[in-house]
């Protein structure tokens, strides 16, 4: 990478950080885990049995953890008592023991999925995970969390009913470590595998970066208030040993200040800058697998045949904008946000998401409704990584509706659509129909 971009990214933190420090509050947020904590009401994620709406993809969430022998810190005053575990007679070194999880039970129906063929498509599908936070004291914290789904396949925790009653795959998708310093409030270092830890689109989350995929590496975030926040991160996606000097490892480079605003009719304004980095994606058969999940064709990023490197490097920018308000007695939030690749080999380089959704899914009888319009073209995002609901990962345009209705405590059914169809279409037809529908219904679980 060119030092401009460096230079870019810094003069953009600086910005936005100026922008923002007349309005810092003075109290410290407490200091839950980076990994169960949100940022603003307008970028929350409201329910974390659930990846579609997100802030970033959280290991828990601290609605739902049973902290067993008392509150975090066991009363050390922030710092670093280790002998917790002899005032709370709990196993080991063990300050404070968390479980969670969550279980989701989906059918889904797609419409015109057969090349040249007008072929539907009707599923069940499962997903379960579960995962334990060990906190040793208020400054360090191991995690772990398995799920179902192929091992191969990070994008999708999900199994369908199938196999003749083969039993299900269950993976460790997840484990960490995070170190909390007293010496320094609101700095988190987070590493092993585990989320990235990004503010992401509060509609529809996964355009840039699918919240079901747990990088490896290590992660830095700094929250000096409650009005800003950043995160960088060093993630390894292949090492390669053979042929040095000519097959060099791949690496994922990323960085993201996010900043609040509250606004002087009691809304607020939420605004989040990223940038994304890949080193060495080609040639790797692997990274080019993940191109084109439901076969060639040129669904996703161009290749030189699918066979050898992609055409394009991909340095991607991500803004995202959230203005959160009330309307009536209804929490109303509208959103927007943009994607450029300026590793792209064309024109074809940038994408878009506008959207909205209204009300809320707290207490039971609760109700949601969203809405999104998004327009991606073929280079705009890498499409290894991005979402797996659209069946085009890029180069599409298309619509996602739905609701979200609770109905219990733990239990929220979620009833949604999305539509896609390509922007650039390949040489030869390969689906009847260019555009093409997804039906599902969700029953999810948390606890």
């Amino acid at each position: 990478m060119s030092l401009s971009y460096f230079t870019r990214l810094l003069m953009g933190i600086a910005a936005l950080g100026l922008l923002n420090a007349g309005s810092a509050r003075s109290d410290e947020p407490s200091r839950l885990p980076v990994v169960g904590r949100t940022l603003t009401d307008a970028l929350r994620n409201e329910e974390a049995q659930s990846d579609f709406f997100s802030v970033s993809t959280h290991v828990t969430d601290a609605s739902v953890v049973s902290n067993f022998g008392g509150s975090k810190g066991c009363d050390c005053d922030g710092k670093g008592c280790y002998d917790c575990d002899q005032q709370l007679e709990l196993p080991g070194n063990t300050c404070v023991l968390s479980f969670f999880g969550d279980f989701r039970l989906r059918h889904e129906s797609q419409f015109k999925t057969g090349p040249l063929t007008s072929h539907n498509r009707h599923r069940q599908r499962l997903r379960f995970r579960f995962g334990a936070n060990f906190e040793f004291s208020d400054q360090l914290m191991v995690g772990f969390r398995a799920r179902t789904g192929n091992p191969d396949d990070p994008n999708s925790p999900h199994r369908t009913f199938d196999g003749a009653f083969n039993s299900v795959d269950f993976n460790l998708d997840r484990a960490f470590v995070q170190y909390d310093p007293y010496w320094l409030p609101g700095l988190s270092v987070i590493g092993g595998k585990a989320s990235t830890q990004f503010v992401t689109n509060p509609v529809y989350s996964e355009l840039v970066w699918d919240d079901d995929i747990n990088p490896e590496g290590l992660a830095l975030v700094y929250e000096p208030g409650d009005m800003l926040r950043f995160v960088t991160g060093a993630y390894i996606v292949e090492e390669r040993h053979a042929n040095p000097g000519v097959n060099e490892d791949t690496n994922l480079l990323t960085a993201q200040l996010t900043g609040r605003r509250e606004l002087s009719n009691g809304a607020e304004l939420v605004g989040s800058l990223g940038f994304y980095y890949y080193t060495e994606l080609s040639p790797d058969a692997t990274l080019l697998a993940e191109n084109a999940p439901m076969g060639n064709g040129n669904l996703g990023n161009l290749t030189d045949g699918g066979v050898t490197r992609y055409l394009s490097d991909f340095e991607i920018w991500n803004a995202i904008v959230a203005y959160n308000t009330t309307v009536g007695c209804t929490p109303v939030v509208l959103s927007g946000e943009y994607m450029k690749n300026e590793g792209a080999v064309n024109d074809d380089d940038d994408g878009y998401a506008i959207g909205f959704k209204a009300g809320q899914t707290k207490e039971s009888g609760d109700r949601q409704l969203f809405y999104q319009y998004q327009d991606i073209e073929q280079e705009a995002i890498f499409a290894g990584f991005s979402n797996d609901d659209f069946p085009y990962q890029t180069n599409f345009r298309g619509h996602v509706i739905g609701v979200n209705q609770k109905l219990g405590k733990a239990t929220i059914v979620r009833i949604w659509a999305l539509n896609s169809e390509r922007i650039l279409a390949p040489a030869a037809p390969v689906f009847a129909d260019s555009s093409r529908w997804t039906l599902r219904a969700d029953w999810n679980i948390k606890f």
